[in-house]
C-alpha cells in the first residue's frame, strides 16, 4: 500500500467508518453463518475424500507406470496445441 492509502485506511479504522459484513446480523445469526459455513466445508472435503480413497483402492493393473508420465504429457500437450 502506499503510504498516503495506509495512512487514510488507518485513519478511517480509527474512526470506526468501516463496513462491517455481518452489521444487521443478530448474535443468533451470525453463529448459524459459521456454523454453515464449517458444515459446508465438511461435506466439500468428504466429498473430496471419498472419491479419492476409491482411487487409490482400486486395481492398478493396466495403468502406466510413473516413468512414462512425462512422455504422455508431453503428447497430450502437443495434441491439445494441435487443434483448430
Amino acid at each position: 500500500m502506499t503510504p498516503t492509502l495506509a495512512a487514510t485506511t488507518a485513519q478511517l479504522i480509527r474512526q470506526g467508518q468501516t463496513r462491517q459484513p455481518f452489521w444487521h446480523f443478530p448474535a443468533w445469526l451470525e453463529a448459524t453463518w459459521y456454523v454453515l459455513a464449517v458444515i459446508s466445508v465438511i461435506v466439500f472435503c468428504y466429498g473430496v475424500a471419498r472419491p479419492v480413497s476409491r482411487y487409490m483402492r482400486g486395481d492398478r493393473t493396466g495403468l502406466p507406470t510413473w516413468r512414462e508420465l512425462p512422455r504422455r504429457l508431453r503428447t497430450g500437450t502437443a495434441l491439445a496445441l494441435e487443434q483448430r
